[in-house]
């Protein structure tokens, strides 16, 4: 522990991941087989004089799951090989549904993921001396649902959650009109992601786009909207709508913003 200043926060750092606990263990000689019932807590800032302590780390940027990755290269970077399909790091990046913030031409063998031409993000992967291979730098967060892929979305808006419209939900024949439809229609449709796919949650667009998603869970609607009525009288009655309940719900008539759940069974 003293190696990285004594704290968590600076060995996870120097391979570019990020801290999320650690312990201090009384026994030096348990390693990580210690009993962490009787470890001490020891959080990612603080500082301990000991000469070992356990560090979790974590990949913020979900770099192993990276798909056409060669090898990674740390969190945020992978080795990219010509034959990967990837025109540049810009189009890698791209298709992880992040953004380029730099390339580097690399002549492979031990050192690969090291050193190199820079070649920004633009660049051809496979031009060039060498291996014609590249670490492709990205950044920002890799969703794991592959929502950037999904088909017959209006607009990406979140984590596992897109915005539909209304003419695609009544035109899908799972769909009826309805999330879960949606999601359920997406099963071997969205490349590179083989998953299954169930509706946690529904919000009804109406005009919002994906603003729907700033509402509070619980909203009041009237009783025409939740039939998918394209206008509702103020005299009509109200219900209490939850959006982790409306995955069944009609929305053909004016969109909704579908929130998918999944899993690699």
């Amino acid at each position: 522990a003293a190696k990285h200043g004594g704290s968590c926060d600076a060995y996870c750092a120097s391979f570019g991941f990020e801290c999320s606990h650690g312990r201090l263990v009384d026994n030096a000689t348990a390693g990580c087989g210690a009993d962490y019932s009787s470890a001490s807590y020891l959080s990612c800032s603080d500082k301990s004089a000991a000469e070992e302590a356990v560090c979790a780390c974590r990949d913020p940027a979900d770099t192993f799951l990276w798909r056409g990755a060669a090898e990674t290269c740390g969190a945020g970077r992978a080795l990219v090989s010509p034959d990967a399909g990837a025109g540049t790091c810009a189009d890698f990046c791209v298709a992880q549904g992040m953004s380029c913030q730099g390339g580097r031409r690399t002549a492979g063998g031990a050192e690969a993921c090291s050193g190199g031409e820079a070649i920004g993000c633009s660049a051809p992967i496979g031009a060039g001396a060498g291996t014609g291979a590249a670490v492709c730098e990205c950044a920002g967060s890799f969703d794991r649902s592959g929502a950037f892929k999904w088909p017959d979305k209006q607009e990406y808006c979140a984590a596992s959650a897109v915005l539909v419209a209304g003419s695609v939900l009544k035109a899908l024949d799972v769909s009826q009109g309805t999330c879960d439809g949606y999601c359920k229609s997406l099963r071997k449709r969205v490349p590179d992601f083989d998953l299954y796919f169930e509706c946690y949650a529904a919000w009804p667009a109406q005009g919002q786009g994906c603003g729907a998603l700033n509402q509070v869970q619980a909203l009041s609607v009237t009783g025409a909207q939740l039939r998918g009525t394209a206008s509702a009288s103020a005299s009509s009655a109200s219900g209490t709508y939850n959006a982790y309940a409306g995955c069944d719900k009609d929305f053909s008539g004016y969109g909704a913003v579908c929130a998918c759940s999944f899993a690699d069974l």
